[in-house]
């Protein structure tokens, strides 16, 4: 569970520019907005599915100006 301490002390970081377009097949790694949902448990339960899955190593859902904000890690 993500605690606000938790969450503070996680740094947002822009993933590097691609190098060039032969690479555009490549996944973006970084931290990167997955998706926004209405419930803060929403957020949680795609978070957690996503980490199951494989598709993303962590997450963090942001509060949004409307919505919960599913910030992913991806490897």
């Amino acid at each position: 569970m993500l605690t606000a301490a938790s969450i503070a002390s996680l740094t947002l970081a822009a993933p590097p520019a691609q190098a060039s377009s032969s690479t555009a097949h490549s996944r973006i790694t970084g931290w990167v907005i997955e998706d926004k949902y209405w419930t803060y448990d929403g957020c949680v339960s795609a978070g957690h599915q996503g980490v199951e899955r494989g598709d993303w190593s962590r997450f963090q859902c942001r509060p949004g100006t409307l919505k919960w904000v599913l910030w992913v890690l991806r490897p």
